[in-house]
């Protein structure tokens, strides 16, 4: 199971809602004004289909083959930047950052740019070891996520 680090969801920011499998470019193009009418959408494909491959659009032969596992999604007014990494290299990166070392939760950003610019000093300095050089590829990724969040005035997210 992987760990994704996003700013916090609004609501009001959502502008419609489509399908995703998952895969960085599943995102569908039907759209649906609220979640209750996408979602009824995506059961009557299964239930036509038996499952919701025939909407993937990323091309992985399990989406297409119907072992996909389509989801509804929101589309929010701007694209939102998000870093996902495997369950161990995001435990390795709170413990790093000085989060709790949970698989979710949140925190202001302000106190995660604080932990990403201690945890950033600490790989250079190779307190982590060999993890210090994936730190130091990945720190900088989950910065750009938490200023994002920071300018809006909104939490960091991981679940």
């Amino acid at each position: 199971m992987g760990i994704q680090f996003e700013p916090e969801f609004r609501e009001a920011d959502v502008e419609r809602y489509a399908f995703a499998c998952g895969h960085p470019n599943g995102l569908t193009t039907h759209t649906f004004e609220s979640h209750g009418d996408a979602y009824t959408a995506l059961c009557d494909v299964v239930g036509l289909h038996g499952h919701a491959g025939s909407l993937a659009v990323c091309g992985d032969m399990f989406c297409t083959s119907g072992a996909g596992s389509m989801s509804v999604t929101p589309v929010t007014r701007e694209e939102t930047p998000v870093l996902k990494v495997s369950g161990t290299n995001g435990h390795r990166i709170l413990r790093a950052v000085g989060l709790p070392d949970d698989y979710c939760g949140s925190a202001p950003a302000d106190s995660v740019l604080r932990g990403i610019q201690a945890g950033t000093e600490a790989a250079a300095a190779g307190v982590y070891g060999n993890e210090s050089a994936y730190l130091l590829e990945r720190l900088p990724e989950l910065e750009t996520v938490a200023r994002f969040a920071q300018e809006r005035g909104l939490a960091l997210t991981w679940a």
